[in-house]
């Protein structure tokens, strides 16, 4: 409660909105610190079992918006569930989650939690659209915003990983090629001299769907942990969680092409 600083923005979630599940978090609304933590012997207007406390401190906030749409926190945090596992690899102080089993879950006996400057850019980037500022919105569109954001995400970072790491995507396609190894389609054999040198290079294990991965730091991968796809069998192979395996790639490819020709 002693941390926030006056400027610093502030995540309202709440429970008890929906009228179908009273115990569902959503994100409510938005604002910011107006004045940090003050002590105040004036007792708050639900203050649970600290009732009997003698002192309490007090933030002050400013400039609430509240959202268009409630989002599930849920929903929310399964769809940027690849930027808290990561985090939670060195976890911050005062973190609103903790590890749970494979995943995690929202950490215990926390009032006011403290989001790392990665997931308050991708809570920002989320709720952008849900602002009561912005006409039209419907339930539906912010959801499908979740998904968007979230697969948008997982290519920033998948692209940004191979922007740091050329000797990586050098010895890769020194190894594997410049064929799609999914559909066997060649940039240069289809594009000429605008497709010479170029494809894309897929991790078999997603960094997305790895625990250990973080931003900024070193992620070790060989050669054999990396194939080269074309920029549509890279799409379609994360088009699933967990991504499609090679293999269940190539199945698709040849059902597709089996039903459309009617080859048995």
């Amino acid at each position: 409660m002693q941390q926030p600083a006056p400027g610093e923005q502030v995540f309202h979630l709440v429970a008890g909105v929906s009228a179908t599940d009273p115990r569902q978090r959503v994100i409510y609304g938005v604002s910011r610190v107006a004045i940090g933590a003050e002590v105040t012997r004036s007792k708050p207007p639900s203050p649970g079992h600290w009732g009997d406390a003698e002192a309490y401190f007090r933030i002050a906030l400013a400039d609430f918006s509240e959202l268009a749409v409630k989002l599930p926190t849920d929903e929310v945090e399964a769809s940027l569930s690849d930027i808290i596992l990561a985090d939670l690899s060195e976890r911050p102080k005062h973190y609103p989650y903790a590890p749970y089993r494979d995943g995690f879950r929202g950490a215990q006996g926390i009032y006011l939690a403290k989001l790392s400057p990665a997931l308050t850019e991708a809570f920002r980037a989320v709720i952008g659209f849900s602002t009561s500022s912005v006409k039209h919105v419907d339930e539906d569109g912010a959801r499908g915003a979740i998904r968007e954001f979230a697969e948008g995400e997982r290519a920033r970072r998948e692209g940004a990983f191979f922007k740091r790491n050329p000797t990586l995507r050098a010895a890769a396609i020194e190894a594997h090629g410049l064929r799609c190894v999914a559909c066997s389609v060649s940039f240069q054999e289809t594009y000429g001299p605008l497709g010479e040198g170029y494809i894309e290079i897929h991790h078999l294990n997603p960094l997305a769907e790895r625990r250990d991965f973080l931003n900024a730091e070193p992620t070790n991968t060989k050669v054999e942990d990396v194939a080269p796809l074309c920029a549509n069998c890279h799409r379609m192979v994360h088009r699933r969680r967990p991504a499609l395996s090679l293999d269940e790639l190539r199945d698709a490819i040849y059902s597709a092409s089996a039903e459309r020709y009617g080859r048995a």
